[in-house]
């Protein structure tokens, strides 16, 4: 008897956060929210509130994609993503691209 074909499997989105509308430090939910801590406050810039102040990152490589950010951020500001689009990404920002540029953002809002 043969085996039955495997189905390929879909990739697992991984959190991307629009640093453009993070409020970081006021809010940081993500950061508590998140079960691998993979998220930090990083930099200053004017956020959605109007003040400066310090933004989050996702660490691509510890971020699990239990969505748990995503879900309950109260900017709607962080994004599901696959992680080759992730790759595709730094490699645009590595050669100089604006980081609000490109198709990955056009399919996230």
């Amino acid at each position: 008897m043969s085996e039955a074909p495997k189905k390929a499997r879909k990739p697992r989105p991984i959190a991307y956060i629009d640093p453009q509308g993070c409020s970081g430090e006021p809010c940081s939910v993500c950061i508590s929210l998140c079960p691998v801590d993979c998220i930090d406050l990083v930099g200053t810039h004017r956020g959605p509130d109007g003040h400066n102040h310090g933004f989050c990152v996702v660490d691509y490589d510890r971020c699990t994609g239990c969505s748990e950010c995503w879900k309950f951020c109260p900017w709607e500001t962080i994004y599901p993503i696959i992680r080759q689009e992730v790759d595709e990404f730094r490699y645009a920002i590595d050669d100089g691209a604006e980081p609000t540029s490109g198709a990955i953002f056009a399919n996230l809002k």
